[in-house]
């Protein structure tokens, strides 16, 4: 492996993203690569955010992904993909699952869940990068490709 594979996993507390984040960490080990791992779940239990960077590599001195370099992008909710979307590589893979989880300040109605125009808006830089997204709740496929 010439260079390290960065993973990012992101979601909302309660949603097994740091379980997954401990598997991608173990397959990597048992892959034989060096595995560095880091997690943020500061809120979780109140349905907060959280963040796990996993990165395997022939060394690997950190475990935090620098913005524009995830190679792998997992997004358990919807809102968490697009707060962290700035992470990606271009030709990255992006998987995110299709639920929607409203914060507090949306649900107490100081915010409005952003739409799908919303999202399209923030994907549309990266539609050169080719960014293959797979959007596992309608298991429906597209590539951002120019």
């Amino acid at each position: 492996m010439p260079r390290s594979r960065n993973f990012l996993l992101v979601g909302v507390g309660g949603q097994g993203t740091l379980l997954a984040a401990d598997v991608v960490a173990l397959v990597g080990m048992e892959s034989g690569y060096d595995v560095k791992k880091s997690e943020v779940h500061g809120m979780a239990q109140r349905g907060g955010s959280v963040t796990s960077h996993v990165r395997w590599g022939e060394r690997v001195y950190s475990p935090l992904i620098a913005p524009g370099e995830v190679d792998y992008f997992v997004a358990f909710e919807r809102l968490e993909a697009l707060r962290y979307v700035e992470m990606m590589r271009p030709r990255g893979v992006l998987l995110i699952n299709d639920y929607r989880i409203s914060p507090v300040t949306v649900s107490s109605g100081d915010s409005v869940y952003p739409t799908q125009g919303d999202e399209d808006a923030a994907y549309a830089p990266l539609a050169g990068a080719c960014i293959t997204c797979q959007r596992w709740a309608w298991l429906r496929r597209w590539a951002m490709c120019a």
